[in-house]
């Protein structure tokens, strides 16, 4: 993890590339600017490209971490920054070069319109487009879309209605007759329309013609990648994928804790924060029945019998043998079950993806086998052909765990018996069973901090929480994108 936490002051990030002479400014979306700091917001910022890497730098110290597409359709022309901070996500959509037209292809590149590095104003502390370079962006994005699939975005227009005035107008129309030779009578149709009066669609969508000069993409390209960023988000969404993913392999992070100590809204409520703007899936490794393969089923059914039996004869020493042996075997497919879900993150890690584990099985604290302390501490007895047997079987389990190795960030939720209780009322065995877990987690001490656990004090707030955890899993990122 990144050795010291980022500024709680998101907006720093933008006083730092000021100090460090990094050129950037929002160059669409102007409006966006205002509920940026608020959070769960988005800012469309034009990068140089000889800026680039120094710009990542600056990102990465102040908590954003570095994104790609699953399929780049840009060329690398188009990077994303995430920061999730207090439970809200601030995305910075980095352009190197200013790609427009159709919603998915992008199809135009109009780095001439602009010049190398164009001018920009202070929009508090946040650089952006100056209006007379916003408006002339904003005509061309008109003219283009409206000759596009998806055409024009209301609220595009809207902005730019809000901005307009004639000498603007004016001023971005001279530069379109100077750069394309935009006709007077299509520079007319443009300024009704910004206007709010009538004006011939038609002549608006023909001014997408004078950009061929500047297209990157010809049609038949626009069509097919059009088709294929379709067919990729459905094969996205059969995954539980999203359009994104970390550059370099993404980190995990696993809730662990007691019944009722919270583990699961936590869990469940990460998953739902970083889902939102980056792939991310949520893994669930308890031992329920849900869960368990037909060798975890087979194996449950005949400890259950052996059970009954032991009972039935009164703890005899053939039936408790037996008991044991298949609870080892028991604990021992349930390991499986797990280990074969790990395995199948990890395969998605690699691939940038973010996992979200509800519990994962660690030795010496929760989800391993109780046998194991109970046999170590000398609590059961049992022959010694049993107990080489179960010995082995607990060996195999250590041997799948280290093989599955451990996720990057384990959160144990530490919440006190008498908050659990005031959250739900418990019957008499899930008592007993809490105050088990908790005096095993009371056991574990020290050792959690030494292997790299992060306690969560969860007597506060779900926000308060929630906030940490982002922070904790916020620093994994920026440490693995750089």
């Amino acid at each position: 993890m990144s050795e010291a936490p980022p500024p709680d002051d998101v907006l720093s990030v933008f006083d730092a590339l000021e100090a460090a002479s990094v050129h950037y400014l929002v160059w669409k979306d102007v409006q966006e600017v205002d509920l940026f700091e608020a959070g769960d917001a988005e800012l469309d910022l034009l990068v140089p490209s000889a800026d680039r890497e120094r710009f990542s730098e600056v990102a990465r110290e102040h908590g954003f971490a570095e994104y790609r597409n699953l399929v780049d359709l840009y060329e690398g022309h188009i990077t994303h920054y995430i920061r999730f901070h207090a439970g809200k996500h601030y995305h910075l959509h980095v352009h190197d070069s200013l790609l427009t037209g159709d919603h998915v292809a992008k199809e135009y590149c109009l780095d001439d319109l602009l010049g190398e590095r164009p001018g920009g104003v202070m929009h508090g502390r946040i650089r952006t487009v100056s209006p007379e370079d916003e408006l002339l962006i904003g005509l061309c994005r008109l003219a283009l879309k409206s000759a596009a699939v998806d055409g024009i975005k209301a609220e595009e227009l809207q902005r730019l209605r809000s901005i307009h005035t004639p000498a603007l107008f004016d001023a971005a129309a001279e530069r379109l007759r100077m750069s394309l030779s935009v006709l007077p009578e299509e520079l007319e149709a443009l300024r009704a329309l910004v206007e709010g009066r009538e004006q011939e669609a038609a002549v608006i969508a023909g001014i997408a013609e004078r950009f061929d000069p500047w297209r990157r993409m010809s049609r038949p390209r626009v069509r097919s990648t059009r088709v294929a960023e379709r067919a990729l988000r459905a094969a996205s969404r059969l995954l539980g994928l999203s359009n994104k993913t970390l550059r370099a392999r993404a980190p995990s992070i696993s809730i662990v804790g007691v019944d009722g100590s919270g583990k699961s809204t936590l869990a469940e409520r990460l998953h739902a924060i970083v889902d939102k703007k980056t792939s991310c899936r949520y893994v669930y490794l308890g031992g329920n029945t849900k869960t368990y393969g037909v060798a975890s089923w087979s194996a449950r059914m005949l400890w259950g019998a052996s059970a009954v039996s032991r009972r039935a004869l009164g703890g005899a020493a053939g039936t408790s043998d037996l008991y044991y042996v298949l609870q080892a075997l028991f604990e021992y497919s349930k390991c499986r079950d797990r280990v074969r879900r790990i395995d199948r993150a990890n395969r998605f890690a690699r691939r940038g993806v973010i996992h979200v584990f509800e519990r994962y099985p660690m030795k010496g604290l929760f989800d391993y086998p109780f046998l194991a302390d109970e046999l170590e501490r000398g609590a059961v007895q049992m022959g010694a052909p049993a107990k080489a047997i179960v010995t082995r079987l607990l060996a195999r389990i250590d041997a799948e765990l280290g093989r599955a190795g451990r996720p990057d960030i384990i959160v144990l939720v530490d919440t006190p018996f008498d908050v659990i209780a005031s959250r739900r009322e418990l019957d008499e065995p899930e008592t007993r069973d809490i105050q088990k877990k908790l005096d095993l987690l009371h056991r574990y001490g020290d050792r959690g901090a030494e292997a790299g656990i992060f306690v969560l004090d969860n007597r506060g707030s779900l926000d308060e929480s929630i906030a940490t955890i982002c922070e904790v899993l916020n620093g994994e990122l920026c440490s693995s994108s750089s």
